[in-house]
């Protein structure tokens, strides 16, 4: 057994308590959460991320506009996979329709709206 711990049935002499895991032990085991804590929320900030992807460069483009500079291909390599490059890419998110409540009755609009109905009635 480590000696910072030893079997609870057992009474420590001098305090009259059950001996348990001393402060030391307990904050020190909790140190590599605390550092990777830290780390990834470093890590997450905009200007980290311009720093890590871009350099010193795109860090100053950053500063000065707010927005991350070019990415320097030796900090952030890309690499293109043969019949898969450009068919994923990234699109708009899709916006609710707005439905009037007014025009529920007439066929043709029920027509036109039936996604943004069926969403209607269920959410």
């Amino acid at each position: 057994m480590p000696s910072s711990y030893t079997n609870s049935n057992t009474i420590d002499p001098l305090s009259g308590r059950p001996p348990g895991f001393r402060r030391r032990s307990v904050i020190r085991a909790w140190m590599p959460w605390v550092f990777l804590s830290i780390f990834v929320l470093v890590w997450g900030l905009p200007p980290t991320k311009a720093l890590l992807t871009g350099g010193p460069p795109s860090l100053a483009t950053y500063q000065a506009t707010g927005k991350a500079g070019t990415n320097n291909p030796f900090l952030a390599p890309t690499f293109e996979i043969p019949s898969l490059h450009k068919l994923i890419y990234r699109t708009y998110p899709v916006e609710p329709i707005k439905i009037d409540p007014t025009q529920l009755t007439d066929p043709a609009y029920k027509k036109e709206h039936a996604e943004g109905l069926f969403t209607l009635s269920i959410g």
